[in-house]
């Protein structure tokens, strides 16, 4: 699956904290490529499964058929900060 990032003004309904926690990976943005609510565009998982309109207004919480949800790809937020990954560091014990 794809990562793609988005600006924040994008979800203006969203409030910072929840763009910082979907940024840092502590829960996660999806766009739908198809959904069974009609208005849903986004779907936002968090303590819940949240289906999300155009603006990110929450339109409704799936029951059941989660897994029939098609995701498209994961969203980040280009303009608000992200975790910095730091892949050269090595351990040296004493």
């Amino acid at each position: 699956m794809e990562t793609k990032e988005i600006e924040s003004r994008v979800l203006p309904q969203l409030n910072g904290t929840t763009k910082d926690l979907i940024n840092n990976g502590i829960w996660f943005l999806y766009s739908l490529n198809d959904s069974p609510v009609k208005e849903a565009v986004y779907c936002l998982v968090a303590d819940k499964t949240y289906l999300l309109n155009n603006h990110g207004n929450i339109v409704s919480v799936p029951a059941a058929d989660i897994q029939k949800l098609n995701y498209k790809e994961r969203l980040l937020f280009s303009d608000l900060p992200k975790p910095i990954v730091q892949e050269n560091i090595a351990v040296k014990w004493a």
